[in-house]
């Protein structure tokens, strides 16, 4: 029986019933400078790849625009980017998405990178570990 495909005895789960993921880092979008991330001690050093869920919620917001935002990670010299673009406008209630994406994991650079464009004060962007692949 297939419960998943693309799912393999390597992968681990982070996430547990009633309980949060590790934290990788927060921030509210408000400026375009890159932000740097330590990979948490609970993904291990020979993971080949990590799963991250990145969550992004905006509100009472004085305009309206598109977001671009890249997450990713740098390996021999590489980078492996993942991409979101979000639009932000002018509203009384709080808007919100999530979505978890895959990254090359890599033992001599234990960092996650994060950068957006049009920055916007009442963005804030949260990011969890969980999971990764041995």
């Amino acid at each position: 029986m297939i419960l998943h495909e693309g799912l393999d005895k390597s992968d681990k789960w982070l996430v547990q019933p009633g309980v949060y993921p590790t934290l990788i880092g927060s921030f509210l979008a408000n400026t375009d400078n890159t932000r740097t991330f330590n990979i948490p001690d609970n993904i291990p050093n020979i993971a080949q790849k990590f799963s991250a869920t990145v969550s992004i919620y905006s509100g009472i917001n004085n305009g309206e625009a598109d977001m671009a935002l890249w997450f990713w990670t740098e390996c021999d010299g590489n980078s492996y980017v993942r991409f979101k673009r979000v639009r932000y406008y002018v509203q009384n209630a709080i808007a919100y998405d999530s979505e978890t994406f895959d990254f090359i994991h890599c033992e001599t650079n234990r960092k996650l990178f994060a950068k957006v464009d049009n920055p916007n004060r009442y963005v804030v962007v949260n990011i969890y570990a969980t999971g990764y692949s041995i």
